[in-house]
């Protein structure tokens, strides 16, 4: 349980890191328009 819990939390932490940088990129993207 506390092992599938981890994993969890560290593929929640990827998505939360990958969204994170698709918005930055995209505020960026957006300045230069």
């Amino acid at each position: 349980y506390v092992i599938n819990n981890i994993i969890y939390l560290f593929i929640y932490k990827k998505h939360i890191y990958k969204i994170f940088f698709i918005n930055k990129y995209f505020i960026i993207f957006l300045k230069f328009l």
